[in-house]
């Protein structure tokens, strides 16, 4: 579809896994055309993801991100252009490596990653990794826990079936972390550890403080519990068809589902009608 609307008072924030992605973890060709047109036409592209920015960066080769991105759920902005970041925020090292050393002796098949600002590690025992976990979060150094501490945490991302990390979230209540670190399920399988306070909608209310956002409608597309605070901070909210049913209910639009073409149908659909 041809679309000769000016975007340039508009802004899109989209979600990455199970919005942008589709379930082969990729970009379709629909997807990136609309994305390509949208930015051509003077609209700002950038992504409120889970993922790192290397990591995300990998599945968007080609998709042009052109304004400030929110990364590691909130936990800091980032802007591809640029290679520019603000507002990273640290968890606390000491009482998390206690917990960690003890899910990886009680229950080494919860895979666990730490997210610094430079690296992704994965800090289990390999013989347990969980493929598609590794395979989706490259490039991830394999390494240990000791070595890990070298640098500031960002993010912990614990990946196994969701009645095995019940019990870490029961541990983490009862050891008192919860008052230190925020613990987020964005998705059935990952169990996310944050710095007090660090969401989506923490980093988006810092980034459209930015002056190439003034003016500019912010528009959140999104599928998960993790982008309702992003729903919060924007002007418009946007579900895609597979979202939960509590993200539509926030929403104020519905887009496709996420293996249909979900940001062209936002683009070229839903954008000319509001």
């Amino acid at each position: 579809m041809e679309c000769t609307m000016n975007y340039q008072n508009a802004a899109i924030f989209s979600d990455l896994d199970g919005t942008l992605l589709n379930t082969d973890h990729q970009v379709s060709a629909g997807n990136l055309a609309a994305i390509r047109r949208f930015t051509e036409a003077g609209g700002l592209f950038a992504i409120a993801t889970g993922r790192p920015p290397v990591n995300a960066r990998r599945v968007l080769a080609d998709v042009p991100l052109n304004g400030w991105c929110v990364v590691m759920n909130g936990t800091m902005a980032y802007h591809y252009e640029r290679n520019e970041s603000f507002g990273a925020v640290e968890i606390p090292q000491k009482e998390l490596s206690s917990l960690f050393a003890w899910v990886m002796e009680r229950e080494p098949r919860v895979n666990v990653q730490i997210c610094t600002a430079d690296d992704l590690l994965f800090i289990s025992d390999p013989a347990y990794e969980i493929r598609d976990f590794v395979d989706t979060h490259q490039p991830m150094r394999v390494t240990d826990l000791a070595d890990s501490l070298k640098d500031p945490w960002l993010k912990a991302l614990l990946c196994a079936p969701h009645e095995l990390l019940e019990p870490v979230y029961a541990e983490a209540e009862r050891r008192g972390l919860l008052e230190k670190v925020d613990l987020v399920y964005s998705a059935d399988y990952y169990l996310e550890f944050l710095a007090k306070g660090v969401n989506k909608g923490r980093c988006l209310r810092m980034v459209r403080e930015m002056p190439e956002l003034s003016g500019r409608t912010i528009i959140a597309i999104g599928d998960y519990y993790n982008d309702l605070e992003v729903f919060r901070e924007a002007d418009i909210a946007v579900a895609v068809g597979n979202a939960l049913p509590e993200v539509k209910a926030a929403a104020q639009y519905e887009a496709a589902h996420h293996n249909e073409d979900a940001l062209a149908d936002l683009i070229d659909r839903l954008i000319p009608s509001m």
